[in-house]
């Protein structure tokens, strides 16, 4: 019998095996695997470094400094300053020698908002010996903002289904992110269906920890046909930018993280997608 660990904080997990991690998670225990270094996720795209960006780092905009003095060549003279022929010039109402005290006004950010949608190619999954439902194919991707939530909506062709047909199969959706442009995947939200519904993980690759199920701060319901994921933007370190892909696969369960998996990923080829887009 393997060795059960009911902690949550995990060093680069083997997630090619996320299903079963996320449906041993609703008992709170994870196995932990063998290997000292897993083997790398079969989905993981492999993102270029974007040095050719223009674009801030995120969570690092730059903003005008309204404290620094501005000066209007064409203003009149103002209080507790002298004119041309040495008299001090004085504002209307008010008594020489005297200056007004400015009252500080208060300035809130405004609450960030930005999206970004993906379309991919239709019926372009992988082709299997046994046959894989229409939804086994990636249609959209869309990931929106507002303020400190995040909204991951993914689209399946034919829509996305309440539950895995059978008890043999199941289907994980990955999203990664990297929010430096540096090419490393810093977060994944994952998304697992089996026969009683939709399950989820997150993994911080920053800090070498992974969350399932109600342990990741996630919630996942079908909506409108899609898959769709609402959590906390501070699960992406709160970025207003950064880079993203998505990859599926839908298989039985001893076929996860090989290539007799029907896959997709949108955008294709390991191709990073931009947010905002």
């Amino acid at each position: 019998m393997p060795f059960v660990s009911c902690s949550t904080t995990l060093t680069r997990p083997r997630r090619a095996h996320v299903a079963a991690l996320i449906l041993l998670a609703t008992a709170a225990c994870v196995p932990i695997g063998r290997e000292t270094e897993p083997e790398p996720a079969q989905l993981e795209p492999e993102f270029a470094p974007d040095s050719g960006s223009s674009d801030p780092t995120p969570g690092d905009q730059t903003t005008a400094n309204s404290d620094e003095p501005t000066t209007d060549p064409s203003a009149g003279p103002t209080a507790g300053t002298t004119d041309a022929g040495g008299t001090e010039a004085v504002t209307p109402g008010e008594s020489p020698g005297t200056s007004p005290t400015a009252s500080p006004s208060p300035t809130t950010a405004a609450p960030f908002r930005g999206s970004a949608t993906v379309t991919d190619a239709p019926s372009d999954r992988s082709a299997t010996l046994e046959p894989s439902p229409d939804w086994a194919d990636l249609e959209t991707i869309r990931i929106q903002r507002d303020d400190a939530t995040m909204t991951l909506a993914i689209g399946l062709s034919g829509g996305a289904p309440e539950t895995a047909p059978n008890d043999t199969h199941t289907m994980n959706i990955a999203t990664f992110f990297d929010v430096d442009g540096d090419g490393f995947i810093d977060y994944e939200i994952w998304a697992n269906v089996n026969d009683s519904g939709w399950g989820t993980a997150y993994y911080d690759n920053v800090e070498g920890k992974a969350e399932f199920a109600d342990q990741d701060d996630i919630e996942v319901e079908v909506v409108d046909a899609a898959v769709v994921m609402t959590f906390p933007a501070n699960k992406l370190a709160s970025a207003e930018r950064f880079r993203f892909a998505t990859a599926s696969e839908y298989g039985r369960y001893e076929t996860i993280g090989t290539d007799l998996m029907a896959r997709d990923d949108a955008p294709d080829n390991d191709q990073p997608a931009r947010f905002p887009g």
